[in-house]
Parts: C-alpha cells; structure tokens; sequence
C-alpha cells in the first residue's frame, strides 16, 4: 500500500470511529434512564466491538484493548440490571478516552496508548470490585 493509500485508510478510519462517539454516548445516556432498553445494549455492544474491529485492521491498539475492556464490563452487567454510578462513569470516560485518542492521531500526534489503556483497565477493575463488593 502506497504512503496516499495509508494515509487515506488512516482518515476513513478516524472519521469512521469518531462518527460512533455521539452515538456510544447517547446509548450511556440511554441506559442510565432504563437499564431494560435492549435496543440501548445491543447498539453499545455493536458499536464497541465495531471499534474493535475496525482498530484491530487499523492496527490501533490502544482503542483495540479500550473497547474490549468495556466489553467485558459490559458481558457482566446483564440487560435490565440498573447501571451503577461508577459503572456509567467508566464507560463515559472510556468513550472520552477514544475521543481523545482518535483526535490525538488526527493531528498527527503521539499518543500514549498505554497510559489511555492503563486508565481503562484500572476504571472497569474498580467497577468489577465495587460490583462485587455489592453483591
């Protein structure tokens, strides 16, 4: 692939995974009104795992290892169950994580992955404790 084509596949993929964060958002919103809103869910977990689809054939990794730290969240909420506080926060931050990442590389700049992944991970880990502490 020519140095155009990959900065070309680079711009549709940023404009592509930036184009879900609105969405991703409102879907959180969505949830915390009704935890019972199957079509919430399902669009959540369409749209992460898009992100992590379409990170891995960018070779994103960070986003990559982000989204599937909210979808192992999300597998251990089932649909219906009230979503707590520091879960709903996890998720907004990550989605804001993405946000941040995404930008950072359209402009071309270094972005520490594994610090944005670190965060991620530490985020769901203090939900699953506080979730567990709960039940």
């Amino acid at each position: 692939m020519s140095r155009l084509e990959t900065n070309e596949f680079r711009a549709e993929y940023l404009r592509e995974v930036g184009s879900f964060l609105p969405l991703l958002i409102d879907a959180i919103h969505a949830l915390e009104v009704n935890p019972a809103d199957r079509l919430a869910w399902a669009q959540m977990r369409r749209l992460v795992h898009l992100f992590c689809e379409a990170s891995a054939a960018a070779g994103v990794d960070g986003l990559i290892h982000m989204a599937a730290c909210m979808e192992t969240a999300m597998d251990r909420f089932p649909v219906g169950v009230e979503l707590q506080p520091l879960l709903v926060a996890a998720m907004t931050a990550t989605v804001e994580r993405f946000e941040g990442l995404i930008r950072g590389l359209e402009r071309g700049e270094l972005v520490d992955h594994d610090l944005l992944v670190a965060r991620t991970r530490e985020d769901f880990v203090f939900c699953a404790a506080a979730a567990a502490s709960q039940a």
